[in-house]
Formats: structure tokens, sequence, C-alpha cells
């Protein structure tokens, strides 16, 4: 029986969970850029 344990050590898994995590990363970088600007530019 192939279980859930079994699956989390495929490379199919790995790459998804590694590709899905860089995509928050980048997705939380921008949610900070479009955060810190508009303060940034009020304090000029």
């Amino acid at each position: 029986m192939f279980g859930l344990t079994d699956w989390r050590q495929t490379k199919f898994y790995q790459e998804v969970k590694e590709e899905t995590k860089q995509e928050v990363k980048e997705e939380v970088r921008e949610e900070t850029k479009l955060e810190t600007i508009p303060v940034c530019l009020s304090l000029v």
C-alpha cells in the first residue's frame, strides 16, 4: 500500500513542495513591498 509517508518521499512531492515554498516567498515579498512603499512615500 502506498501511504502518506511514502508519498512525501517521492521526488514529485519534494519538487512541488519546494516550488510552492518559492511561490509563497515571492508573494510575501510582493505584499510587503506594496505595504511598505506607501508608508515610505508618505514620509517624504
